[in-house]
């Protein structure tokens, strides 16, 4: 099957996204299955940079405020 996006927008997607999900939503791919090997593998291959990729999860490295004290649930 044919994707619908061409290798010259993988790179532009990969610099303005934070995951390899991102990634594909970007490229208008189904964030499921082998799409993220796939898509992972075409980064491998053509040495573009993920540094800045805060890893698996929405929120690793965002400020979320204040923790509050598990005692003030136990009140």
């Amino acid at each position: 099957m044919p994707h619908k996006w061409d290798l010259d927008d993988l790179p532009k997607a990969v610099q303005q996204s934070r995951s390899i999900r991102q990634v594909l939503v970007a490229l208008g791919l189904k964030p499921a299955g082998g799409n993220y090997s796939h898509v992972k593998q075409l980064i491998i291959e053509h040495g573009l940079d993920t540094s800045h990729f805060k890893g698996q999860g929405w929120n690793k490295g965002l400020k979320m405020g204040p923790r509050k004290s598990i005692f003030k649930f136990l009140d």
